[in-house]
């Protein structure tokens, strides 16, 4: 299993995130951290454009697909736009670090 850490990213919020809706939303969650990635691309963005993040759940908690895709379904009615998660298993190293220089944390609690 591939670990990430916040080390290298920005505490600051590239786009308008209701982040106070989705911080209580990952507090009821098993989420661990919650990072938005590649926003650079943020002048990119279409009303039709997901939004990607990074995930890390709670330690020994088992996950399934169908679980994140309910996660992926509440944010996205938070956030008003599609969202996609990604966990560090399921990136190739190289883009792990990739997406890692340039992640936005979001919401982290405490191990």
């Amino acid at each position: 299993m591939q670990h990430w850490d916040k080390t290298n990213m920005s505490e600051t919020i590239s786009l308008d995130l209701p982040l106070d809706e989705i911080r209580e939303y990952c507090a009821g969650q098993p989420i661990r951290r919650l990072c938005e990635l590649a926003p650079e691309f943020e002048g990119w963005l279409r009303p039709d454009t997901d939004i990607g993040f990074l995930v890390d759940y709670a330690p020994g908690t088992v996950v399934t697909l169908l679980d994140m895709a309910g996660h992926e379904i509440d944010l996205s009615e938070i956030l008003g736009r599609g969202v996609t998660l990604h966990t560090s298993n399921g990136l190739s190293r190289g883009s792990l670090q990739r997406y890692i220089g340039n992640a936005r944390l979001v919401y982290e609690t405490k191990p």
